[in-house]
């Protein structure tokens, strides 16, 4: 080939076809994504979305469950703690207590043991013991053989009479006795009554006497001996004579006088008081 050849080929080389020497781009992607495994991906997301939820709703639940529980046990502990410290306080107390006893011993109460400082007698025949208080007078003059006639007086002229024995005759004066009142009292630890009964029918009528009966009804149910033949006569009253002698002039009283009198109050406790 001459040099004119060479020169037309170089040239249509170098302008004619300058794009051949170019490099050669590569546009295809070098890891092409397929979009089938892209949508797969998402809907095991969105699958999987739920299941972390409820395994997040089990951990909180089981979390506020153990932390009540530990904290009820706490409350637990500390309540048996506070029986503990209450319980020790309280031996605490009974122990000062009983050391203040010992070394400042309290006075028995009168009000606990309302015959304290009285004394005790016991009838002759029938064998009926009582206590009675210091403010009244004791006559024993039995002078009937198995008969029992006892006498307690005040300085008042009020008079408890005991009679045990036959020979009752402190009977209604009057035609009768109108009982205004009963109290309940016991006798012998037997139900019993005070009949509080007036001579008079009219309202407001005075007291003359009272007597102790079986009923609230019947002044003269009186309760039978136990050691000899006959009764228990008991009948209270203002009786202005002697011990011993008539015991016909009783001062009648308003009911409200009796009542209100101290010496009544210590009669039913005398009647109560008896026993064999």
């Amino acid at each position: 080939m001459d040099g004119y050849t060479r020169y037309i080929n170089a040239y249509v080389r170098d302008i004619v076809y300058p794009m051949d020497n170019l490099p050669v781009v590569n546009m295809q992607p070098s890891e092409p994504v397929p979009p089938q495994q892209s949508l797969n991906a998402n809907q095991s997301k969105i699958k999987s979305s739920p299941i972390v939820i409820i395994v997040g709703l089990v951990i909180l639940i089981v979390a506020i469950a153990g932390t009540y529980f530990w904290q009820h046990k706490e409350v637990d502990n500390l309540n048996t703690e506070v029986a503990s410290l209450n319980h020790q306080v309280g031996q605490l107390k009974a122990r000062s207590s009983k050391q203040s006893s010992a070394t400042n011993p309290t006075p028995p109460s009168t009000a606990s043991n309302p015959y304290s400082g009285w004394a005790s007698y016991t009838t002759k025949n029938e064998k009926l013991s009582f206590k009675y208080p210091p403010s009244f007078t004791l006559t024993d003059d039995s002078t009937v053989a198995n008969n029992d006639d006892v006498y307690l007086k005040a300085s008042n002229n009020f008079e408890i009479y005991i009679h045990v024995g036959g020979g009752v005759q402190d009977v209604c004066p009057y035609g009768g006795c109108n009982i205004v009142q009963s109290d309940r009292v016991t006798f012998n630890n037997q139900p019993a009554f005070l009949d509080m009964w007036s001579s008079e029918t009219t309202p407001g009528a005075p007291i003359d006497k009272a007597y102790l009966s079986q009923s609230s009804t019947n002044y003269s149910d009186y309760f039978n001996a136990k050691n000899v033949s006959g009764v228990i006569f008991i009948g209270l009253g203002y009786n202005t004579d002697p011990v011993g002698s008539s015991q016909t002039n009783y001062v009648p009283v308003s009911l409200s006088n009796l009542l209100n009198d101290p010496n009544y109050a210590d009669a039913k406790l005398v009647i109560q008081s008896m026993h064999y």
